[in-house]
């Protein structure tokens, strides 16, 4: 038998390390849900597209000449409410002078129903971003796909006194019966509920809504409405079709406002909606494109969300859902670039340090340090 020779020359030659590609951004589902005002829309949030897309917005100010110093906005986009006047609603918005006092939903004044003149004795329904075009001819039915509040004040500095909190995940049929004595809820009964609140400022607050799994997702047409109003004999109702689900709202509550503030409220809302087929526009046929991406989009920003609160940041905002603008306004492409594009160890503790400095800057606070440490919690494979 021949031996091999194995004499060997000099020393292994190193071994290659094989370098890990690095994400660059979020991926386009959270970035979209996330950031409603002006993301890129994109197919398949739910899994399947099977219509064409949309971006809505509407606004809305504080009733002029009004005495009251405290209220709500509270919305639910996964409906689109058509009228203010009659079948429906689902954006309500309430003030008072008296933080205490209960929305009526007796007859006359019926919850959703009462025209935008002060004193209100009940609420008013704001007309949904998206009720024009649900109203119109050409559309069969819609879904939502993201959805946000901005709150904004207009008034003096001076006199931006107050207190508001964001309300997220609330019930729908808690506005009419969730007070003492199943009465709709008051401003303070809103103020024990929510857990995030502060002071009321110059800062534009936003509220993000997030994908209700087994609702969002559902296509609904223009009658099919988030409350039926009611009659001189019934009360305003949680309709039909909403009632076999768990439909829910999100908004904001304040009070101990200056009389008469000028508050702002900006409407946005992205839709997925299917055409009639009387509108002269062809089928949309429909496509799969992978599982229900809106489960991923909730897991990865309430892991993100968790990062913060483990930091014991003190900053002005420590959720993605609710913020103060400016604080995520740029994440996608001012942090996770920073943090993860550099080209070595050294490089992405850089990029790092200049991603935490924006944080800083921007008024998140700390606690993202968790991003670089576990990227794959937040940054999924998206195929």
């Amino acid at each position: 038998m021949t031996r091999r020779n194995t004499q060997t020359t000099g020393k292994r030659p190193p071994r290659t390390r094989r370098r890990a590609s690095r994400p660059t951004a979020l991926d386009p589902y959270t970035t979209m849900v996330l950031d409603p005002c002006s993301s890129t829309l994109v197919p398949g949030l739910y899994g399947d597209s099977q219509g064409l897309l949309a971006r809505l917005k509407t606004t809305f100010q504080s009733l002029s000449g009004s005495l009251d110093t405290c209220g709500y906005v509270l919305w639910c986009p996964d409906y689109g409410g058509v009228s203010s006047t009659g079948i429906g609603g689902n954006l309500f918005y309430w003030s008072s002078s008296s933080s205490s006092t209960v929305p009526s939903n007796t007859a006359p004044n019926l919850y959703g129903t009462a025209p935008p003149v002060p004193p209100l004795l009940t609420t008013t329904s704001i007309l949904d971003p998206t009720s024009s075009l649900l109203g119109s001819d050409i559309v069969a039915d819609a879904r939502c796909l993201a959805a946000c509040i901005e709150m904004t004040y207009f008034g003096k500095m001076l006199d931006s006194a107050g207190e508001v909190g964001y309300i997220s995940n609330l019930p729908a049929r808690d506005l009419l019966e969730g007070g003492a004595g199943s009465q709709p809820l008051s401003v303070d009964d809103l103020m024990r509920y929510c857990n995030n609140k502060s002071r009321f400022g110059v800062d534009t607050l936003e509220n993000v809504y997030r994908p209700n799994i087994g609702n969002s997702d559902v296509f609904h047409t223009v009658n099919e409405n988030l409350f039926t109003i009611g009659t001189g004999v019934t009360p305003t109702d949680v309709s039909v079709t909403a009632a076999t689900r768990d439909p829910r709202c999100f908004g904001f509550v304040w009070r101990n406002t200056e009389p008469n503030a000028g508050i702002v409220f900006d409407f946005t809302k992205s839709i997925e909606w299917r055409p009639t087929p009387s509108s002269g526009l062809t089928q949309v046929p429909v496509r799969s494109h992978h599982g229900d991406m809106s489960v991923h989009v909730n897991t990865i920003v309430d892991n993100l969300n968790s990062a913060l609160q483990r930091s014991g940041s003190r900053s002005s905002s420590t959720s993605m859902w609710e913020r103060v603008k400016g604080s995520f306004q740029s994440l996608p492409q001012t942090l996770l670039k920073s943090v993860f594009t550099g080209s070595s160890t050294g490089a992405a503790q850089r990029g790092l340090k200049n991603g935490l400095d924006w944080l800083m800057k921007e008024g998140m606070g700390m606690g993202l340090s968790a991003i670089a440490r576990q990227p794959e919690l937040f940054l999924p494979f998206i195929p």
